[in-house]
């Protein structure tokens, strides 16, 4: 009999733009390929395939949960207010409890000064306790993370759809370019301003164009630039350090042209303080983009091998 995995998370059905929402629809699909019955419940969207699963209250969901008996739940990331109810339901009708990392458990995110966190905190611990299993991309995750006993780990690296090609690098004039959510604490925005501004002292040209979000997705350029927090305050930062000539923020990149990076910048830009593997990197050495990366960061490895 086949075994049956359901994954939670707070993505959208069949929705591949941004690292949580690629990387979870991917591995339910890559689950299904290897020959398990996977589902997926989410609190977003909507969807008419059999194996996506509407969240439509706790009640509604205890009853999935007794009827389908899945061998295994993995819960993805740890920062949602029903997840650590959801690990007690889990528990109570006797399927294995997973969860994903997606950078969640790393320390840098488990101890970032917030007053929800500090709240949610005994919580999370609660979930921790009752998780039988712990999933990370790889052993640098694992290692940066606030997770001991390496007995409870174990690892599925971040999928991509990929297709090998020979790549071939073409010099595009010192274009760079920045793909990911809009997040000074996480992301080091202020660190790669600062870079590209002593760049510029010292004589060098070049572009820098930023793709990405605030919290909120379905925003349009415009309604990001004045009401998303984040991104007004990068673009405040490009202002005094006088960029505006060499950094442009485009708002979102379109699905369909995040595999075509390589033809249009020299090398893709992420600094983050802390992350697991983000997607928008194996996408770019995929696509044969030379990648720069804050070397702090536990992936610098990854890069400098590819």
């Amino acid at each position: 009999m086949k075994k049956k995995v359901l994954n939670i998370a707070n993505v959208k059905p069949n929705y591949y733009v941004g690292g949580m929402n690629a990387m979870v629809n991917q591995l339910n699909q890559g689950l299904k390929d290897l020959g398990f019955n996977s589902y997926l419940l989410f609190f977003n969207g909507e969807s008419t395939d059999e194996s996506f699963i509407k969240f439509n209250g706790l009640y509604e969901l205890f009853s999935v949960l007794r009827k389908e008996r899945f061998d295994v739940v993995i819960i993805h990331s740890i920062y949602h207010p029903l997840f650590p109810i959801i690990s007690v339901l889990t528990k109570l009708v006797g399927s294995k409890l997973f969860i994903q990392s997606h950078g969640s458990l790393t320390t840098n995110a488990f101890f970032k000064p917030s007053i929800k966190k500090i709240l949610y905190r005994p919580l999370i611990k609660l979930m921790l306790y009752l998780s039988d299993k712990f999933i990370f991309s790889n052993e640098s995750e694992f290692h940066n993370s606030i997770i001991v006993k390496k007995e409870r780990v174990e690892y599925i690296p971040n999928l991509i759809a990929y297709e090998p090609n020979e790549a071939i690098y073409k010099n595009h004039g010192n274009k760079f370019v920045f793909l990911g959510k809009i997040d000074f604490y996480y992301k080091g925005i202020e660190t790669m301003l600062h870079a590209f501004q002593e760049i510029k002292k010292q004589g060098y040209e070049f572009q820098l164009d930023i793709f990405g979000y605030g919290e909120n997705k379905s925003l349009s350029l415009q309604e990001m630039k004045t009401s998303e927090p984040e991104v007004v305050k990068m673009l405040s930062l490009i202002n005094v350090l006088e960029l505006n000539d060499f950094v442009t923020f485009h708002g979102l990149l379109e699905p369909s042209k995040r595999k075509i990076m390589s033809e249009n910048y020299d090398a893709l830009v992420l600094f983050s303080n802390s992350e697991a593997m983000p997607l928008v990197i194996s996408e770019a050495l995929g696509d044969g983009l030379p990648v720069i990366v804050n070397k702090k960061n536990e992936y610098v490895v990854i890069c400098r091998n590819s």
